[in-house]
């Protein structure tokens, strides 16, 4: 946001306030639209805004990163036998990847909506498991699309 003109200086969009308990967190068209503490923010599609997505479907579980690519890995799927050859690079890779990916989505959503920025460092944890965890004694209820 930028201080002067309230602007989101990623999407250019004006904040819209809501009055409502609940947060949401939507792919429409290439934008995800975002509500999080009274305000809505849109930013551009990709790859962590879908990872963040399927964290917040499923808060105070871990998932497996290469749960997270499962998706992707179907389209690209190797079907050569000495694939499976190292699966520890394969975890690493996904680790690196999926963690990347995260932390560049939470960028682009902390340049339009800084609370929220703030609160997805604190409750997302990204490494070979990764997982949304909300502080226990201020439930968050996301709507997901």
């Amino acid at each position: 946001m930028d201080a002067l003109t309230s602007t989101c200086t990623t999407c250019g969009h004006e904040p819209i306030a809501h009055h409502g308990s609940v947060e949401s967190f939507r792919l429409i068209g290439e934008y995800w639209t975002i509500r999080f503490d009274g305000r809505t923010c849109n930013v551009h599609d990709g790859k962590g805004l879908g990872y963040i997505a399927q964290l917040l479907r499923v808060p105070g579980h871990e998932l497996h990163a290469l749960d997270l690519l499962a998706a992707e890995a179907e389209e690209g799927a190797c079907h050569h036998d000495d694939c499976d050859a190292d699966a520890y690079a394969a975890v690493e890779r996904a680790r690196l990847s999926v963690t990347r990916a995260i932390r560049r989505a939470q960028a682009r959503i902390a340049a339009c909506h800084p609370t929220l920025g703030r609160h997805f460092d604190t409750t997302i944890r990204t490494g070979t498991y990764c997982a949304y965890v909300p502080d226990s004694r201020l439930p968050i209820s996301w709507e997901l699309g």
